[in-house]
C-alpha cells in the first residue's frame, strides 16, 4: 500500500468512527480531508467514491439534504466506473439517495434510484436476503403514495416474507 493510501485510510478510519459514533462535526472534517487526500494523490475512483459517499452519509444526518444529495450522486458516479466490489457501495449510495428524494417528495427519481439498488443488492445476495427489505419497503411507500396498491402491496408482502424467512432460519 503507497503512502498516500494509507494517509487516506487514517482519515476514512477516524472519519467513519466519528460518524457512527454521531461527532458529525469531526465526520465532516476528516471525511473532506479524505476527499482531498484521494484528489491529490489517488487514481483510485473508489477511494474518491467512499470519501463522497461519507460525506454524504455525514450530510445527511446533519440535516443538510443538498448536499448530502450532491456527494452521493458523485459516489454513484465513481462507483458506476469501479469494479464489481464496488457494487454493494453503489446499491447503498443509490438507496440513500433514494430516500433524500423521497423526502424531497421528488418520487420518480427515488423510485428509480431504489429499484436500481434492489436490482444490484439482488445480484449481490440473491431475492431472499435481508439486505433486500429496506428498498422493498420505500418501493411500497412510493406506489402506495403513486395511487398503485397492487404494486405497492406486492413489495410489501415481498419484504413481509423475507423477514418472516430470516425468523424461521434464526430459530432453527
Amino acid at each position: 500500500m503507497r503512502v498516500e493510501e494509507k494517509i487516506w485510510n487514517c482519515y476514512d478510519e477516524v472519519a467513519s468512527t466519528a460518524l457512527r459514533h454521531g461527532y458529525l462535526s469531526i465526520a465532516d472534517a476528516m471525511f473532506s480531508a479524505s476527499l482531498e487526500e484521494a484528489q491529490r494523490s489517488s487514481s483510485d475512483l473508489a477511494l474518491l467514491a467512499r470519501s463522497c459517499f461519507g460525506l454524504a452519509a455525514t450530510y445527511q444526518q446533519k440535516g443538510r439534504a443538498r448536499e448530502a444529495m450532491h456527494y452521493y450522486r458523485k459516489a454513484i458516479s465513481g462507483f458506476e466506473k469501479g469494479n464489481d466490489s464496488s457494487l454493494n457501495w453503489l446499491a447503498s449510495s443509490c438507496e440513500n439517495l433514494a430516500i433524500l428524494h423521497i423526502a424531497d417528495g421528488t418520487l420518480g427519481k427515488a423510485k428509480s434510484l431504489l429499484r436500481r439498488s434492489l436490482a444490484i443488492y439482488q445480484k449481490l445476495f440473491g431475492d431472499r436476503h435481508p439486505v433486500l427489505i429496506p428498498a422493498m419497503v420505500h418501493l411500497g411507500f412510493i406506489y402506495s403514495e403513486c395511487n398503485q396498491p397492487d404494486k405497492a402491496i406486492y413489495y410489501y408482502r415481498l419484504a413481509k416474507e423475507i423477514q418472516r424467512s430470516q425468523r424461521i432460519t434464526e430459530s432453527c
